[in-house]
């Protein structure tokens, strides 16, 4: 199976376990387009408001707008492989 086919069997509960894994990661910190807006401090530094962070795509890797498309899909593809051979061997694991 090729990766563009693996990708497109890729379940919502698989897409959701990928994400959570980059982003724990630290996926999108890198990302260009990432905006980030420091709130005001006080005269000792002291945050006032909070840091926000704005994507134009809503912190969604595999919306192709995003400028880390590529490496989403790529990571999905490798998450996918992982996971389910993983999955297999415990099966398999179970049954003997």
């Amino acid at each position: 199976m090729t990766d563009e086919e693996l990708y497109n069997t890729m379940t919502e509960e698989e897409e959701r376990e990928c994400k959570q894994t980059l982003d724990d990661m630290g996926f999108c910190l890198g990302c260009p387009l990432l905006s980030v807006s420091h709130g005001a401090r006080d005269t000792f530094g002291v945050p006032l408001d909070p840091t926000t962070m704005d994507c134009p795509v809503d912190f969604d890797m595999a919306d192709a707008g995003c400028a880390q498309y590529d490496d989403w899909e790529q990571r999905a593809v490798d998450f996918i492989r992982f996971n389910r051979s993983k999955n297999e061997e415990d099966k398999t694991n179970e049954t003997c």
